[in-house]
């Protein structure tokens, strides 16, 4: 049987499709493995998902999805599908809906001991530390302004974070909340801009 590489739950309601329960991933995914997940993660929406055409249309659904589905022309990271995936769920606008990697890949960017090793606040478009869990001295760090992070601004990763999160229609509102929680900014840098083990910050 195979077994699928992402994982997504619908919290508020009685779906949950969920693959990919062993230890072990690989580094990268065939194009066809790739469009036969997309295949299940489609058909989870269309058959279990109450409310797929509450904010667009289905013509327009189908639309989203079979694009989506036509840009896997190559292997991809299960990294990468999932920022795919997550571009398409993401406009079906249930602020429950969540792609989420592998069991071991999420694990090691929440618990890894090279974690982005803050708490962070949003405030107009900014991002300020909150609470500090590196070995910088809190006198320097707390209520710090972030501008970039190796190099990708704030503004680049929050225009592509807005894209593939979740959120109730076009609220944005839980968007920001969500980042202010432990775990979730990391989580989604990572699923940006991959798994790193050292950070500059400006």
């Amino acid at each position: 049987m195979k077994k699928n590489i992402l994982c997504v739950l619908l919290l508020s309601a009685t779906l949950a499709a969920c693959g990919q329960k062993n230890s072990v991933t690989k580094e990268f995914y065939s194009a066809e493995e790739l469009k036969q997940d997309f295949d299940v993660f489609r058909a989870s929406m269309e058959e279990g998902h109450p409310g797929l055409h509450r904010y667009k249309s289905k013509a327009t659904m189908d639309s989203i999805f079979a694009t989506a589905a036509s840009s896997i022309t190559k292997q991809m990271s299960a990294r990468e599908f999932v920022q795919l995936v997550s571009r398409a769920a993401a406009q079906i606008g249930d602020g429950h809906l969540r792609v989420i990697l592998p069991k071991t890949d999420k694990d090691k960017f929440d618990e890894g001991h090279t974690a982005i090793p803050f708490r962070l606040y949003w405030s107009d478009n900014k991002l300020y530390v909150v609470r500090n869990y590196s070995t910088i001295p809190d006198k320097d760090f707390l209520g710090a302004q972030i501008v970039s992070i190796n190099g990708h601004s704030v503004n680049d990763f929050l225009k592509e974070y807005l894209a593939i999160s979740a959120s109730d229609g076009s609220n944005v509102t839980n968007k920001y909340r969500m980042l202010q929680r432990p775990r979730f900014f990391p989580r989604y840098f990572n699923i940006l801009y991959g798994y790193i083990e050292s950070y500059e910050l400006e």
